[in-house]
C-alpha cells in the first residue's frame, strides 16, 4: 500500500535561482499529503539536462532568471517534457510575461506570495485538466 501512495504521488520539480526562496517552498511541498518536490534546480539550464532522463507531473517555473528566463525556457520544456505541466513563479504580476508564458505553453502564472495550498492546487487542476489551448470565453 505504501508503493502505491508514493507510485500516486503528484511530482513536482521546482526551478527557482533564489535558494532563500526554492529550499523553503521545496520542504513546504512535501509536508502536502500526496505531493512531492522530487527536484529542485536553481536554473532553467539545468532543468532541461534533467529532463532528458526523467519528467515530473508539473514545473513551477520562475520567470525571472539568468541566462535563460523561465518565459523563454517553456517551450523547450514542452518539446522534452510534453505532458509535464508548467506553471510560472513570480513576485509581481506582469501582464506582458503572463500572455507570453500562457502563450508559449504554461498551464497558470502564480505569484510567489501564494499559500503552499493554493499553489498545490493550482497544480492539481493544471495535471488534472488537458489543455485544449483554447481559452474559454
Amino acid at each position: 500500500m505504501e508503493g502505491e501512495a508514493a507510485a500516486n504521488r503528484l511530482r513536482i520539480w521546482l526551478v527557482d535561482d533564489r535558494e532563500g526562496f526554492r529550499q523553503p517552498l521545496a520542504r513546504l511541498l512535501n509536508l502536502e499529503p500526496g505531493v512531492e518536490c522530487a527536484r529542485h534546480f536553481s536554473s532553467a539550464e539545468a532543468a532541461l539536462l534533467a529532463l532528458r532522463e526523467q519528467s515530473p507531473d508539473a514545473i513551477l517555473l520562475d520567470v525571472e532568471m539568468p541566462m535563460m528566463n523561465g518565459v523563454e525556457a517553456i517551450q523547450p520544456i514542452k518539446k522534452l517534457a510534453p505532458a509535464t505541466a508548467v506553471l510560472m513563479l513570480t513576485t509581481f504580476l506582469d501582464e506582458e510575461a503572463r500572455e507570453k508564458s500562457l502563450a508559449n505553453g504554461a498551464a497558470d502564472f502564480l505569484l510567489k506570495h501564494f499559500s503552499t495550498d493554493e499553489i498545490v492546487a493550482a497544480v492539481r487542476a493544471a495535471t488534472q485538466t488537458p489543455r485544449s489551448g483554447v481559452c474559454p470565453s
